[in-house]
């Protein structure tokens, strides 16, 4: 690096000198060769507990996410894709639901996840309804 760095701007930095840069602030080279040279198809999990899927054209993308697409089409804008029993290890179609943004924000404001996959659907079919009624009040109030 300190080599890079002298030729490309005629300096003559010390080696030790950037090393001391890097460690005191807390710097770390942003390569990361084994991510970037996996196979598509590769599936692997980030920090943030998610698995990712290596796609064709290089790009990541969530796991979750192709499975779901694969089984049933594209995923809406305004859609997320769930886990029914709360474990985002568990990648299993049967274990993923398709809710609206809004349904998702109902599911987290009413405190409508739970550690049962039976009570997490029920809290899903709740949330689902409460948006569609608040919906259906909105375009009451509209036709007034």
């Amino acid at each position: 690096m300190a080599e890079m760095v002298n030729n490309h701007f005629g300096t003559n930095i010390p080696a030790e000198k950037f090393r001391w840069f890097y460690q005191n602030n807390k710097i770390k080279c942003g390569v990361r060769t084994s991510w970037n040279k996996a196979a598509p198809g590769t599936v692997s999990q980030k920090k943030d507990d998610y698995q990712y899927i290596k796609m064709e054209d290089g790009t990541w993308r969530l796991y979750h996410h192709v499975l779901w697409e694969r089984a049933n089409g594209p995923i809406p804008p305004d859609c997320a894709v769930t886990f029914i029993d709360g474990d985002i290890q568990n990648v299993d179609i049967s274990n993923l639901e398709l809710v609206s943004r809004q349904e998702l924000f109902q599911l987290a404001k009413d405190g409508l996840r739970f550690e049962c996959p039976e009570m997490n659907k029920t809290g899903i079919l709740i949330a689902k309804l409460r948006v569609a009624a608040r919906k259906k009040e909105k375009e009451l109030k509209e036709h007034e």
